[in-house]
């Protein structure tokens, strides 16, 4: 009798240890639940914010490939971001014939140097109609070398074309 009035308290502290490791992975998946309900919240904020902007955000990484880019690009330049995005510099044909080798220099360039720069090139629209951006080029560090550029492209046509008159 003894033997099982022991197995039995054995099954007791068991079943006393489990309700409160339930009790705590209860708690833990409310604060997982609500983390995730702010990031949502945030999610949809950056995303607004991006989608109104008149600048377009990227980045590209060591492949010179662009990796992410803000769902406005559409807006401004007519592609939507799935047709930019996975595809280098070079296979995507944005940039104006004249600019292209200057501007793939310096992608190179911020990749190897890393620092910050500001450029202007010539873009062409997915209708063929020529903008100009300026460029800021900000390199991101992982584990002490640069693993991408993160650039912010913003539309100065309007700027170009009156300082040139």
């Amino acid at each position: 009798m003894e033997d099982s009035s022991m197995a039995l308290e054995h099954i007791i502290n068991d079943l006393e240890d489990n309700c409160q490791w339930l009790a705590e992975l209860r708690g833990l998946l409310l604060k997982l639940k609500q983390a995730h309900a702010v990031l949502k919240e945030y999610n949809t904020q950056y995303h607004t914010f991006f989608l109104l902007s008149d600048e377009v955000l990227f980045i590209y990484n060591n492949e010179l490939k662009v990796i992410s880019i803000s769902p406005n690009v559409e807006r401004l330049l007519g592609y939507k971001p799935e047709e930019i995005i996975g595809k280098s510099f070079k296979e995507l044909g944005v940039v104006d014939p004249r600019d292209r080798e200057e501007a793939f220099d310096q992608a190179q360039h911020m990749l190897s140097v890393g620092i910050v720069s500001t450029s202007i090139y010539r873009f062409l629209k997915k209708n063929g109609e020529k903008r100009f951006c300026e460029i800021k080029s900000v390199p991101y560090m992982m584990d002490g070398r640069v693993a991408g550029v993160l650039c912010v492209g913003r539309d100065i046509t309007e700027r170009v074309t009156k300082e040139s008159r």
